[in-house]
């Protein structure tokens, strides 16, 4: 199966990430939505993907444990 452009936002460096970095990260998903793209983000540390996961962002996210995994 031929997959599509893709959009991978590398998140091993980031330790915290606010509401305003939630708004990015859901802005970037819209974009690369108009785009045609999908949108993955990589390596998040425990304590943002739990946010991820706390404010419901993994349901609109493809998540991965490294850019590598992909």
């Amino acid at each position: 199966m031929k997959q599509g452009p893709k959009t991978v936002l590398d998140m091993s460096s980031v330790v915290y990430i606010s509401s305003a970095g939630l708004r990015v990260l859901f802005r970037l998903l819209k974009k690369a939505k108009r785009e045609g793209k999908e949108f993955t983000v990589a390596g998040a540390a425990v304590p943002v993907k739990k946010v991820l996961i706390d404010s419901n962002m993994d349901m609109l996210l493809n998540m991965r444990e490294s850019v590598e995994s992909l």
